[in-house]
This record gives C-alpha cells, structure tokens and sequence, in this order.
C-alpha cells in the first residue's frame, strides 16, 4: 500500500517518493504568549514539511496528518515544550500544460 488517499491514485504524471514521518521538539524559557508560541511551532513544522518534500523532489505532500502532540507548560516560570509528530505521502505532480494547480 502507498498510503496515498484513492482520491490522488498513482498514474502518468504522478510519482510517489515515500512515507514522511517526523517528530519535532520546541521548548522556550521565554513564553509570553502561549497561543503564539504553539502557532509559531505549527507553521515552522509545516514550513519543514514542504521543505522535505522538495528535498525529496516532490511537490505535494498527500495524507498530511498530526499524529501526536504533546504540550507541557509552566505559565509561572514562562516555560513551555512542545512534541508534535506529523506524517505524510510526498509525492510529485505533473500538471497539464496550460491547467491552474492549486
């Protein structure tokens, strides 16, 4: 199984690079703003995760998925940590000439 949703099936066109499946840490002594700090994380992972796919050179990421997250924080002391585990297809997508990819 590719694990790639049957609504993107593998035909001409398309190309399948493999399962991605990391786990990322955040932990800050400086946390003013605990929703910030947990937004700020969220776009850093999925900045990692487009740069991955590309690494791989793919261009879409299928399947994307937070498995784990894990959120631990001491308001008094202005600590939090963060553990997210995030998974994903990376794939490649060859779109027709002159179609829009959105």
């Amino acid at each position: 199984s590719s694990g790639i949703n049957a609504e993107w099936p593998l035909r001409p066109g398309k190309q399948h690079f493999g399962h991605i499946n990391l786990f990322l840490i955040r932990e800050s002594s400086d946390v003013r703003d605990l929703s910030s700090f947990i937004k700020n994380f969220f776009m850093e992972a999925q900045a990692i995760m487009r740069a991955h796919v590309a690494a791989l050179g793919g261009n879409v990421l299928f399947m994307y998925r937070i498995r784990e997250l894990v959120l631990i924080d001491g308001p008094q002391k202005m600590q939090a940590q963060i553990l997210l585990n995030v998974t994903g297809d990376a794939a490649q997508v060859v779109y027709p000439p002159n179609s829009v990819a959105s």
